[in-house]
């Protein structure tokens, strides 16, 4: 039997810049809601996740909650949780990645299914390149754009 992960001792957040009136429980909560997954099964997915890696950091800008892994030498793969409008979601991914780029990273990369995704990557003004590729989401192989971002 495996060891079950400490669920919130690993869901602790850096909270950096704007405020927010929400806790990084209640907007990941809210965001896995709204996106039809099980609340608890997200909190444990991000604790194995942080057990597995130590790091995997959880980042709290304003209402948005990004998970950032450093997954090779000054890269990161980032997923967000968040209750806040587009506009003000491309202006986190740029709180982000000055942050990041402060800490010694210079390329980062993300993925998602919504097409919608592609539209705040724009609102960036960031140099992102988008492409078109499959990964595993859920127990689905679903087809993805991956946004990637040298800094």
């Amino acid at each position: 039997m495996s060891e079950q992960p400490n669920v919130m001792g690993a869901l602790k957040a850096e909270k950096t810049g704007e405020g927010s009136n929400k806790s990084f429980e209640e907007i990941i909560r809210e965001d896995s809601s709204r996106q039809g997954q099980n609340p608890e099964q997200v909190f444990k997915k991000i604790a194995g996740i942080k057990k597995q890696n130590p790091q995997t950091k959880t980042i709290q800008i304003g209402s948005t909650v990004f998970l950032v892994t450093q997954v090779a030498p000054k890269t990161v793969e980032a997923h967000i949780f968040t209750s806040e409008p587009p506009k003000v979601i491309a202006q986190r991914y740029v709180s982000l990645v000055n942050m990041l780029k402060s800490q010694g990273m210079s390329k980062g990369y993300t993925y998602s299914d919504q097409p919608g995704f592609k539209k705040i990557a724009e609102m960036t003004g960031l140099p992102v390149k988008v492409t078109q590729t499959v990964k595993l989401i859920g127990e689905e192989i679903k087809p993805v754009y991956m946004f990637e971002l040298d800094f």
